[in-house]
């Protein structure tokens, strides 16, 4: 009798899940080592994917970079232009609620290391510093 799972792999992975998991492996490695010293094969690797695999989906490391702000940021910044423009309260509550909420979302997680990193590099990647 012959093992039907034989040539199939251990486990595998649904197609749609592998771009959260580059963005994820991503965020990681560039808040860890900076802009300039991530490396996509790094990427690749704490992804659990091939290099060929991450240029499936992404042409470069800016483009990853800005799959990454456009993933992680962007959410959040319509969220809080959402509330602002739909506030009925005194500005100074908002201000309160704003600053907590920023704290909640990106102050507290691995996110606001993208802010340091934009201040940290920005002289050497205009143009990354200009799309953040």
């Amino acid at each position: 009798m012959q093992c039907v799972l034989k040539n199939k792999p251990r486990w595998t992975r649904r197609k749609d899940a592998r771009p959260q998991e580059l963005l994820a492996a991503a965020l990681v490695l560039f808040v860890e080592r900076g802009y300039a010293a991530t490396r996509l094969d790094d990427v690749a690797t704490r992804a659990g994917v091939s290099k060929g695999t991450l240029y499936l989906y992404f042409a470069s490391k800016e483009d990853l970079f800005r799959a990454v702000v456009r993933e992680n940021l962007v959410p959040v910044l319509d969220e809080a232009e959402q509330a602002i423009d739909s506030y009925t309260g005194h500005s100074a509550s908002l201000l309160r609620e704003f600053i907590l909420g920023w704290w909640q979302r990106i102050g507290d997680t691995p996110l606001s290391g993208l802010t340091k990193l934009m201040v940290a590099e920005s002289g050497n990647f205009p143009e990354v510093a200009k799309f953040y």
